[in-house]
């Protein structure tokens, strides 16, 4: 995830189309389970919108040509993929219209690329109005897409869209906001001249999500920092972040605004120490046990028994500790925002349900389904969108208790050695 970002010049390729093309469109209902599905989805873009002045915005999105299907079959005999990208900008100001959309293909040769390969797209968003904008990228030679759907916001001109983050030493654009200890970066504020810049730093005070069949209040987050610095502004700004937890910069010292690195820790979003082991078993097990567990003087050894308690075989200890820290990793690199992924709702959900079988997602909200089978139940859960000032990827679980969760019945499985799948139960 924290890949060193090579730019490849536009220039290299002059060949470049635009039109309005619907066989590159996804229906707003259909179902993009894929997008969570590690086996499904074969490119894993990266977007970032920037913007430019008051009434145009870039979307850059990066993709890795690793990913990507490269043949020959081509008038220059050369390795090449082609990238098609079509995007659509909504207006949610004035009632979700779409003010602007367009198709761009990008032939991708295979000689002038590395890692990575970054698109840039110039969008029409007006000062002072909110959008939604759905992007769909396109390996045309494997005619695989993915779908996404990223808020731009022009209210202010402070928030985070506003910044550019580049590597301090390669100068290259950043698109991930987390970093860890060895992170050097520089940002930069092209809207105006500035002299300071202020650093909010925030501990992580967390607290793991309930189970789903609990009916919490809904809580407000506490945006006073732990501690507050200033920093002289330059374009040769060196950011390193030596502690766990969020670091906001910002033109002001007292607004919760700007732009928000997320440090948390060496390895994320890999599960490496038993430490980080332990504490998402916090879904399966009690606290006390929990608790045992992290005081235990071979902590490994205590993780290893706990899975063997509740199987007899070996193996079969083995896969269950590779399917539930594989679905740890993985709510890591979805779900993380302002915490850890794996310590969300939707973290929680997918480490216990596993993938699911439905998603469907609109400006507000994702609706995630599970159960295919006539013969077996349905769950589904629904997460709203969080207005977040340090991040875009939060999202509250809707508790209603008339909700089936079958949460109990998940945790016993897991319990008795077994993964959950609701498709293997009769209704």
């Amino acid at each position: 995830m924290r890949k060193i970002i090579y730019i490849v010049s536009l220039g290299l390729f002059a060949l470049l189309f635009q039109s309005c093309n619907p066989a590159f469109e996804i229906r707003q209902d259909s179902n993009l389970a894929y997008i969570y599905n590690p086996g499904r989805a074969t490119i894993h873009p990266r977007y970032k919108v920037y913007h430019e002045n008051d009434n145009q915005s870039t979307l850059f999105v990066k993709v890795y040509p690793v990913e990507l299907l490269f043949n020959m079959a081509n008038p220059e005999g050369v390795y090449m993929a082609e990238l098609g990208i079509h995007y659509r900008l909504y207006d949610l100001t004035v009632g979700r219209i779409v003010v602007d959309s367009g198709f761009v293909k990008y032939p991708v040769m295979m000689r002038n690329v590395k890692k990575e390969f970054i698109a840039s797209i110039q969008i029409k968003a007006e000062k002072g109005h909110i959008y939604n904008l759905e992007v769909i990228v396109r390996d045309i030679l494997r005619n695989k897409a993915v779908q996404e759907f990223i808020p731009v916001d022009k209210t202010s001109e402070y928030n985070r869209q506003n910044f550019i983050v580049v590597d301090h030493k390669s100068r290259v654009r950043i698109f991930n906001p987390i970093v860890d200890s060895t992170s050097v970066l520089s940002i930069l504020y092209p809207k105006k001249e500035i002299d300071t810049l202020y650093m909010r730093y925030f501990k992580d005070k967390s607290k793991l999500p309930l189970p789903p069949s609990f009916i919490i209040p809904t809580g407000s987050m506490d945006l006073k920092p732990d501690s507050i610095w200033s920093i002289p502004y330059s374009d040769s700004l060196i950011l390193k972040f030596p502690m766990q937890g969020v670091y906001q910069v910002g033109i002001f010292p007292d607004r919760p605004e700007g732009y928000s690195f997320i440090c948390f820790g060496e390895y994320f979003p890999s599960v490496k120490t038993s430490e980080e082991m332990i504490k998402p078993l916090a879904y399966l097990a009690t606290q006390s046990e929990v608790r045992r567990l992290l005081s235990d003087p071979n902590p490994k050894l205590a993780v290893d028994n706990f899975w063997l308690k509740s199987t007899s075989n070996i193996e079969t200890a083995r896969e269950l500790i590779r399917i539930y820290y594989n679905r740890v990793f993985y709510a890591n690199y979805f779900f993380a925002s302002y915490i850890e992924g794996w310590k969300t709702e939707r973290g929680m959900i997918y480490i216990v349900y596993g993938p699911p079988d439905e998603v469907y997602k609109n400006d507000e909200e994702e609706k995630w389904v599970y159960g295919t089978k006539r013969s077996s139940p349905k769950i589904s859960f629904t997460f709203r969108k969080v207005n977040n000032p340090f991040t875009q990827n939060d999202f509250k679980l809707r508790r209603n208790a008339e909700t089936k969760t079958m949460w109990e019945q998940a945790v016993t499985s897991w319990r008795s050695g077994k993964t959950f799948e609701i498709n293997q139960i009769k209704e």
